[in-house]
């Protein structure tokens, strides 16, 4: 028996995830299908008639120029936000004024909080939270992101029905 299986002995599946999303995994852009340039032109054209540059926040940007740039929102909870790269985006872009990312990882969220310090990003939280047992404030957030996080939830029903 290996460390990795006597811990599942000991420890809860949430603490397991835990751990593991807590060490940061660098992986270049462009390495995801979301980012293989071929994909992005497809999806840009599919969605929005045109392609813009090929750049790691170009569907933000989109959605940005397509829909939010006229009617920012006030308060955006981002789910499975792991160590912030999305919320200093939407932060960046003027998405929403204030701006929640949740995971279930420690040391994303110590990580997230440094980064968005240092770029001075000052309307952006980042909480420490188990989807699977979450209890969302009714009505407090106008908008909901999950970037690539929900085949990594278990208890799927009970955040969809936590976001509605």
């Amino acid at each position: 028996m290996n460390d990795e299986q006597s811990a599942c002995k000991c420890s809860s599946l949430s603490d397991i995830v835990a751990r593991r999303w807590s060490e940061k995994r660098p992986r270049p852009w462009g390495r995801g299908l979301h980012e293989f340039p071929p994909c992005v032109t497809y999806w840009q054209h599919l969605l929005f008639g045109a392609e813009s540059d090929v750049v790691a926040d170009w569907f933000e940007r989109a959605i940005w120029h397509r829909v939010l740039k006229e009617h920012p929102v006030e308060n955006c909870l981002t789910l499975c936000c792991g160590f912030g790269q999305l919320e200093r985006r939407l932060s960046r872009l003027g998405i929403a004024k204030h701006i929640t990312g949740i995971d279930i990882a420690p040391g994303a969220i110590v990580a997230a909080r440094k980064a968005a310090l240092d770029e001075r990003l000052t309307n952006i939280r980042y909480d420490l939270a188990d989807l699977s047992t979450i209890e969302l404030p009714k009505g407090a957030y106008d908008l909901v992101w999950v970037n690539g996080g929900l085949h990594h939830i278990a208890a799927l029903e009970h955040v969809a029905a936590q976001c509605h």
